[in-house]
């Protein structure tokens, strides 16, 4: 078991390590160009979609994660059911976001607003449900590799974009937003096609209104759970922003949140990883079995934040090229150390979502 949790979390964690390694190797001179204005804009941004993300899925992955591991013979029906009207609700979702962002953008990227409202938006309307479903399968099927191999592709993308734009083009935070759309675009068009061509999951719209409204019941009341990651990663930003301190200090922290991103990969491979091994364990009332997988999962994530914490100093001092964002370092501990929380909201949240009980939770 040991063995398949390290294995499967060395998978997890090695794919989209690849391109945020290559990331952090030419921070040097993404920096450069980049100023604290530019991480301002982004964070801004950042702050109120990731306010809203929590709606553009529902909570449905809850639905997903139970109805596999209960039903592993008759799952695809419903959810062909939840991809048919996650399909309608995307447009309906971008179109509000899209209204929301065109009031909170901030002025020094007014010349740019409507490509922004563009780019941030509509990825998820084309192909989003089909990413979005398509990455729980391969994790429920226990499949890391296509996970993994679409990862490395995608951040590697995103990187040369990233500096094809930003050192090459100058064309500052555009570049972020510009790779993203395409990286995330392609990546969502290859889950579709092996979920329409391959696995046999093709949307149903015309699906039972009953059924749906029957598993909304279970996924909803998750929207307020889910809150707690919005509070802990980015509603400081938000707060920051009401509060008008100004573009320079949420850049800076806006930078030390996207270099924390890094290592939170490290212990989301992880969880990734052991999610459907606890979940086959807690199916069998295998109560040892599972309290391992997560004791295991608890001592990964204390070594490993632990360690970069220790180095952080040196870390920013070799790879950022910017007087400004490299005296943060310090902060970067604080949210690189809670990260150490995950291991004990998985061991508890498992067992609620298995036995559907989201209102408790």
């Amino acid at each position: 078991m040991i063995r398949k949790l390290l294995k499967s979390s060395a998978i997890y964690g090695i794919a989209p390590s690849v391109p945020k390694i290559v990331g952090i190797l030419i921070l040097p001179l993404i920096t450069k160009y980049l100023t604290d204005v530019d991480y301002g804009i982004a964070g801004t941004i950042m702050a109120y979609t990731s306010a809203l993300a929590a709606f553009s899925t529902l909570g449905f992955n809850v639905c997903l994660q139970v109805s596999f591991f209960r039903s592993k013979g008759q799952y695809k029906i419903l959810w062909r059911q939840i991809y048919g009207f996650l399909q309608i609700w995307m447009l309906v979702f971008a179109i509000i976001q899209g209204a929301i962002l065109y009031f909170i953008i901030p002025e020094e990227a007014s010349d740019n607003k409507w490509l922004l409202i563009l780019l941030t938006n509509f990825n998820g309307v084309l192909f989003g449900p089909a990413g979005f479903i398509g990455v729980y399968y391969y994790q429920y099927m226990q499949k890391p590799i296509p996970i993994a191999f679409r990862s490395v592709l995608a951040g590697l993308l995103t990187v040369f974009i990233n500096y094809l734009l930003i050192v090459k083009c100058q064309l500052g935070y555009i570049g972020w937003y510009v790779s993203s759309f395409a990286a995330t675009f392609l990546l969502n068009i290859s889950y579709w096609y092996d979920l329409n061509y391959k696995v046999g999951i093709s949307p149903i719209y015309n699906f039972k209104i009953r059924t749906i409204i029957r598993q909304l019941k279970v996924a909803l009341p998750t929207i307020p759970h889910y809150y707690s990651v919005f509070l802990i990663n980015t509603s400081n930003r938000l707060v920051m922003d009401w509060a008008n301190i100004g573009l320079s200090p949420i850049g800076q922290y806006n930078f030390i949140h996207q270099f924390s991103t890094y290592i939170e990969t490290g212990t989301l491979a992880v969880e990734r990883a052991a999610a459907p091994m606890c979940m086959n364990a807690i199916s069998r009332l295998h109560k040892q079995e599972e309290k391992k997988i997560v004791y295991i999962f608890a001592v990964i994530t204390l070594v490993f934040t632990f360690l970069i914490s220790l180095w952080c100093k040196q870390i920013f001092g070799i790879m950022v090229k910017n007087e400004v964002l490299s005296t943060t370092y310090i902060y970067a501990v604080f949210l690189i150390m809670a990260l150490n929380y995950r291991p004990m909201y998985f061991a508890v949240s498992n067992i609620y979502f298995y036995n559907e009980k989201t209102k408790q939770i």
